[in-house]
């Protein structure tokens, strides 16, 4: 695991961009896919490292596969961030698409 604490941008997968993930930037939060094995403060440090933003506070969420019905296949489990943004702070991932 200490590759992923050297790098922040393995810490930080992508941002998800959904209705719900949208609804919630409007009270200054992100949400984000990390690595499985990422803690909060190493999340919270690769943000303030990479985006230049300071970060108020952060959930992570477990997000379990489902099965597929006709295969024998199942997802991967991710874990996503919700990163609350300090009052003065502004991250937009949205605006690019």
């Amino acid at each position: 695991m200490s590759s992923v604490k050297d790098n922040p941008y393995a810490i930080v997968r992508r941002p998800v961009i959904t209705e719900k993930t949208a609804h919630v930037s409007a009270h200054s939060c992100v949400v984000f896919e990390v690595h499985p094995d990422a803690n909060k403060y190493e999340v919270k440090g690769a943000i303030e490292k990479i985006f230049d933003v300071k970060v108020k506070a952060v959930r992570l969420v477990n997000v379990l596969g489902k099965e597929r019905r006709n295969e024998a296949l199942k997802r991967d489990i991710r874990k996503k961030a919700y990163i609350t943004l300090a009052d003065g702070s502004a991250l937009n991932v949205i605006e690019g698409l």
